[in-house]
This record gives C-alpha cells, sequence and structure tokens, in this order.
C-alpha cells in the first residue's frame, strides 16, 4: 500500500501535479523530441498514400521510463495536432496475463473493448457512433476434431478488422486506424511467444487487403532480445523507438512542463534540478517522485533552494525505499534477493557471472534481468537497474 504523504498541514490546498503513479497527461509530456517528430512525420504519410502501407512503431524502454507516456502523447499526436490534416480512428489496450493466456483470449477481449473504447479525431464521432453500432465480429468455427471434440466458435482477427475497416472506417472518411497496444510482453510471460509472429501475419494480411492498420506497441527493452530467435519477422515489422533516461534538460523539462502547465508559483534553482537529475540519473518514474515528495514537504514554499532539498532528502529516500524498493522486492524470492545483495557489494560497477559464488548464478542473472532488476551492459556484464537501489541493498546487507 502506498503511503499517504501529507506531510504538511500547508499542502491540504496545494496543487502537486508531479504524481510518478501514472503516466505523464500529454499536456505535461516532455523531452522524447527525436521519436516524436520521426512519427508525425512518418503517420500523415502512412495515413494518405494507397495502395496501404501502414509503419508500425514499438516503444523499448526499462521499467519506469515512460513507454506509456509516449504512447499517450502519440495518440494526442493522431488525434488533436495533426486533425487538420488526418481523419483517425484510435483505440488504446493495455494487455495483462489473463487475456494473453492464449491468442484466442487476447482476440476476443481486444474486439470487444474496441468496439467501445474508441476515440476518432473531430467531426467524425457522431457518424462512426452509428456505424460501430453495426458491426460485428467475426468467428471462425473449427473443424471438428477426429474426438469429436466440442465445436468452439474462435473470433477471427483478420477478417473482423477487415470488415470494420471496409464497411465502417473507410466509408465514413478514416484515413488510418491506430492500434495502441500497452504492454505486449505479456505474451511472453503467458508462455504465447507465438503471438508476436501472428501479430505480423495479421497485419501484413490487412495491408495486403487494403486496410490501413498502424500498430504502435510498448514494451521492455529486452522483448527484441528474447523473441528475435522464435519470431524474428516480428521485429523487422516495427520502427523501433528505444527511451534512454533524460539528459539533464530532459529532466529539466519535465520538472518545468508541470509548473507552467498547472501555473504553479513555484521555481527550482537549476543548482537543484541538477540534484535531482544526479539522484535520479534521468531516470523519468525517479525524477518525478523525488519532485513530488519535495513539493509535498515544502507545501506552499515557492522557491526550492539546494538547503531545502538537502532538509529533505533523507525523507524523501526513507518513502521511495518503502513504496517502490520494498514493494518490487516482493516479486523475487529469497534467493534471487540474495543475488541482488550481493550485487550491490561488488565495488566494480559491472558484474559477470564468475564475480557471484552462487550455484546457478547465470540463471539467476537471467532471470533478474527479465523482471528488469538488472541490466545487461554487455555480454556476461550487469548492473543494478538504478544506483539508488543498489545503495539501498547495501542497506539491507548491513541489517543481515
Amino acid at each position: 500500500m502506498v503511503e499517504n504523504n501529507d506531510h504538511n498541514k500547508n499542502n491540504r490546498s496545494f496543487l502537486n501535479p508531479f504524481s510518478p503513479q501514472y503516466p505523464a497527461d500529454p499536456k505535461y509530456f516532455a523531452n522524447r523530441r527525436e521519436q516524436l517528430d520521426y512519427f508525425t512525420k512518418t503517420i500523415v504519410s502512412s495515413a494518405k498514400i494507397r495502395p496501404p502501407a501502414p509503419s508500425n512503431f514499438i516503444i523499448l524502454g526499462d521499467w519506469g521510463m515512460g513507454k506509456t507516456s509516449l504512447l499517450y502523447k502519440m495518440r494526442e499526436v493522431v488525434l488533436r495536432e495533426l486533425a487538420a490534416k488526418i481523419n483517425a480512428f484510435c483505440f488504446h489496450f493495455s494487455l495483462d496475463p489473463i487475456c494473453c493466456r492464449s491468442w484466442d483470449d487476447f482476440c476476443l477481449t481486444f474486439l470487444m473493448q474496441l468496439k467501445r473504447n474508441y476515440e476518432v479525431s473531430a467531426g467524425l464521432k457522431g457518424k462512426l457512433l452509428t456505424e460501430l453500432s453495426k458491426w460485428k465480429i467475426t468467428f471462425s468455427i473449427p473443424l471438428v476434431s477426429i474426438e469429436r471434440e466440442k465445436e468452439r466458435k474462435k473470433p477471427s482477427l483478420v477478417d473482423s478488422l477487415e470488415e470494420l475497416w471496409k464497411k465502417h472506417l473507410a466509408p465514413s472518411g478514416v484515413d488510418i486506424c491506430f492500434l495502441f497496444l500497452d504492454d505486449v510482453h505479456y505474451f511472453l510471460q503467458a508462455d504465447q511467444s507465438d503471438a508476436y509472429f501472428t501479430i505480423r501475419n495479421t497485419f501484413q494480411e490487412l495491408a495486403r487487403r487494403e486496410c490501413n492498420f498502424s500498430l504502435v506497441m510498448t514494451g521492455p527493452k529486452m522483448l527484441f532480445k528474447e523473441i528475435i530467435d522464435l519470431a524474428e519477422p516480428f521485429t523487422r515489422f516495427f520502427h523501433p523507438f528505444c527511451l534512454e533516461p533524460f539528459t539533464f534538460e530532459g529532466t529539466g523539462e519535465a520538472i518545468n512542463k508541470r509548473i507552467s502547465a498547472t501555473k504553479l508559483e513555484l521555481q527550482f534553482s537549476e543548482d537543484v534540478i541538477s540534484i535531482i537529475d544526479e539522484k535520479s540519473k534521468g531516470h523519468p518514474y525517479f525524477v518525478m517522485f523525488i519532485v513530488y515528495e519535495l513539493v509535498n514537504l515544502l507545501g506552499t514554499k515557492k522557491r526550492v533552494s539546494q538547503k531545502d532539498f538537502a532538509e529533505c532528502w533523507p525523507r524523501v529516500i526513507s518513502i521511495l525505499e518503502k513504496n517502490v524498493f520494498v514493494t518490487r522486492l516482493g516479486e523475487v524470492s529469497e534467493k534471487e534477493k540474495e543475488v541482488l545483495i550481493r550485487i550491490s557489494l561488488i565495488e566494480e560497477p559491472l558484474v559477470s557471472p564468475s564475480m557471484i559464488k552462487i550455484r546457478g548464478i547465470t540463471e539467476f542473472l537471467s532471470r533478474l534481468e527479465r523482471k528488469g532488476f538488472l541490466l545487461k551492459k554487455q555480454r556476461g556484464l550487469y548492473e543494478l537497474f538504478h544506483p539508488l537501489f543498489k545503495e539501498y541493498l547495501r542497506k539491507l546487507a548491513k541489517t543481515k
């Protein structure tokens, strides 16, 4: 449970727009200009070219890098910023372990939600409301097996989307349909790696049938490495955006954008922004967490100084450790926790399996990388995902 951080009575009526718990609202979005510029230029062409040859994108990044925030901003670009140039139909779908248990489960959940939770460019909503009420999901009935198993209708993603495009979207004036799929790594966790190959085949077939669907997906940075041997054509089907930590300028923009958007009478000196950037290492989640707690602690103070930061930091890091690191360590076994602590005590910046005398260490390191606790920097060389996490593990080691 997240702690209630009402630290200062003065902050009860004080606006704090820095919540780290949610993706950034598009009006707060900062940085990532290279990715947005490429996306914006590419999709205008994708919307208009015929026969369709839509571009597809995948946003890759480690935990807390702002993948969903960029996804939301891209949707905003499509629906608002390019409204004068393209007519778009958009659907955002967050995957989860349940819907990824099988391809059929995914298709049915996806199609049912698409029918209800779409967004469209201004001027199309009224017409499409009528059209979408007419659209029906297409089912296929497989042949009955020799054991006379019960027939089961299966949703056909390609046929359903073809009907949606040809009978409803295109006649209504839609140029392109964007499908924003968040957290596609859940297919891997459910041991459904074939789904990636099927996604590629499905949307390649839709383009062949002259249906203009563009995919925008998110997943962890290591996703491509995990599936390249299993579904290599999938990786070639997407333009990847690999998100890295903010630069110093990006950290400052992320902070000041929220201040200006909410018209807060609040100022962080450049020295304080530099300290926040150094402590967070430009990690978007930690930038927001640190600033959020600072604002809570300082209440209605209008200028944050180095002295203010120094006084608040012990409390901020205590809350961070309790709300983030303790919770995340609940995802690992006791043996994996021991491995993480041992890594934290090694002075070298990068660790190799030979430095940790634990049986089966190579498998432990691979597992912890998949869970997002380790970053693989080179072949056989790892580091903990953040220096603040390393400091916390060292504190744990002292208590043992």
